[in-house]
């Protein structure tokens, strides 16, 4: 039974720091996204193309980009 209530802990507990450590890389995206909007390259969707593939299951991020885009000292 101690076995049991051990593994259940550690489920737990791996659950709430998954989804903390989820969103260290949302503020990290975010910044990069930032920083080459603002440096203004000719290429921007081959250099946004990465972003987007990798957090296209991120609604966070791409609303977060998309921000961006629109208003880009805001952030």
């Amino acid at each position: 039974m101690k076995a049991i209530k051990y593994l259940f802990i550690a489920a737990l507990a791996s659950g709430y720091s998954a989804s903390a450590m989820a969103q260290d890389g949302t503020k990290a995206d975010v910044q990069a996204v930032k920083n080459i909007i603002s440096s203004k390259p000719a290429d921007l969707d081959k250099q946004m193309k990465p972003y987007y593939k990798e957090n296209k299951k991120n609604p966070e991020n791409l609303v977060a980009f998309g921000r961006e885009f629109s208003m880009p000292s805001t952030l």
